[in-house]
């Protein structure tokens, strides 16, 4: 990822902390971790979805 979008990376976070929490929904550990991890190339969006519907199974 470009310099200039590491940048950007904690303004965009917190406007997704704060758009969370005016739905009045709270962002677990899991999910902040997820979304790190998404930017930083570490996994990809559809990676974490599968593993959050995972913990859906029956």
């Amino acid at each position: 990822m470009p310099e200039a979008q590491m940048n950007m990376l904690p303004d965009i976070f917190d406007n997704l902390l704060m758009s969370a929490q005016m739905e009045g929904l709270t962002v677990t550990e899991q999910i902040w971790s997820m979304c790190v991890a998404i930017a930083a190339g570490d996994c990809t969006l559809e990676d974490c979805l599968k593993q959050i519907g995972a913990g859906y199974k029956e």
